[in-house]
């Protein structure tokens, strides 16, 4: 069978539907509403065929992306709103011809609520990201900096949405429950990395003021991300391997609610966004501020072994979709890095009934699901799908 690698770069808690609609995981819903796409060429391409990481788009965003949770009796509700309808906008930065896009979003060229680097409060692309900087796993440490024709970019609009069309990356600022946030959340990619042996790599930020409200606290206000591209969805029993990396620092945690996950969501038709006859998985990474998944008040309805981490897996159905979400939460959280093949996750669930490996994997995403808080993330991601 002929490998391919469809590289799906992660830059930050989130399926498309024919309105261009994505949904993510246990606690939130999310849309992804694109208000611009800065897109980008010139990325060096993967120096291994069945091996090497690298794109994304994210619904995003959404990433991306998210969805949310029933709502529940205790402080870790999440309550479950609708999004209006998204639109998508796509602003050309490079020389390339065409640009990438799902079926599922529309294309208006409009201005940019985003900015660059000489006007934005971020890392220029020869600075150092903390978490970067941290002893990182091999090959990721000797990673180098490569030039993918665009500057390091704020984006701090509610559906912001950076596309890269050299890779299919995104990175999303996807506040879909914006009218329940006060404050302000920026999702800025800083620069890309290539690895010692051709992983593509993000380094991004994600920076939250978001302030706690009594009425809104237990809402998802949305998911900064990275995730999935508009390439064809593949079968489950088609991937090889879903090569994943997130390494992260993040400050002000002692004020912050919410999680790093990734998410995934399958169904026996391509292409498809939240309804009844999709799944949603998501994985858990590292909580804050009690955050909790779908189905957490139920009780887990499993417990499995995963990446040398012992998971509680919690099951739940979205109130207005019918959308099955499982998820695995960490006994011990994950501290700053993680690194595994996500397929090894999907096999399990395979393996336990919980999905066929004939369903389509119609969106893939990693990144932050946000509640409240004044904190930084700083990341260094991929996500990889190889077929």
């Amino acid at each position: 069978m002929r490998s391919t690698l469809i590289s799906a770069l992660v830059l930050g808690s989130l399926a498309a539907q024919a309105a261009g609609k994505r949904s993510r995981g246990s606690s939130c819903k999310s849309l992804v509403t694109v208000t611009e796409t800065i897109t980008v060429t010139g990325l060096p391409p993967q120096t291994t065929a069945n091996t090497a990481p690298g794109s994304a788009t994210s619904l995003p965003g959404t990433p991306t992306s998210l969805s949310q949770s029933q709502a529940q009796p205790t402080s870790a509700t999440n309550i479950e709103t609708e999004e209006p309808k998204p639109t998508t906008t796509i602003v050309e930065q490079s020389s390339s011809s065409s640009v990438p896009s799902s079926s599922s979003e529309s294309i208006a060229v409009s201005s940019s609520s985003s900015s660059i680097a000489s006007q934005a409060p971020v890392s220029s692309a020869s600075s150092v990201n903390p978490a970067a900087s941290q002893t990182s796993t091999a090959p990721y440490a000797s990673a180098t900096e490569v030039d993918v024709k665009v500057p390091a970019t704020e984006q701090c609009g509610i559906d912001d949405r950076l596309h890269f069309t050299s890779m299919p990356w995104t990175l999303s600022n996807n506040m879909y429950n914006s009218e329940s946030m006060a404050g302000t959340q920026c999702t800025n990619f800083v620069r890309a990395l290539q690895a010692s042996d051709g992983t593509n790599l993000v380094e991004w930020t994600s920076t939250t003021d978001v302030q706690k409200i009594e009425d809104t606290a237990d809402i998802c206000k949305g998911y900064s991300n990275f995730g999935d591209g508009p390439d064809d969805k593949p079968r489950l029993r088609d991937i090889k391997s879903i090569p994943a990396y997130f390494k992260w620092s993040r400050s002000g945690e002692e004020d912050f609610k919410g999680a790093h996950i990734f998410d995934m969501m399958t169904s026996v038709e391509k292409d498809v966004g939240e309804q009844p006859n999709t799944k949603e998985f998501m994985l858990f990474l590292k909580i804050w501020g009690g955050q909790r998944a779908m189905g957490w008040n139920d009780g887990a309805i499993d417990t499995l072994e995963l990446f040398g981490h012992t998971f509680k897996l919690y099951y739940g159905v979205h109130s207005t979709s019918g959308q099955q979400v499982f998820s695995l939460e960490p006994d011990t959280p994950f501290e700053g890095e993680f690194e595994g093949d996500l397929k090894e996750w999907l096999n399990l669930m395979v393996e336990k009934g919980h999905v066929t490996d004939d369903e389509y994997l119609n969106h893939w995403t990693g990144g932050v699901e946000i509640f409240y808080g004044k904190s930084t993330l700083s990341a260094t991601s991929n996500l990889s799908l190889v077929v």
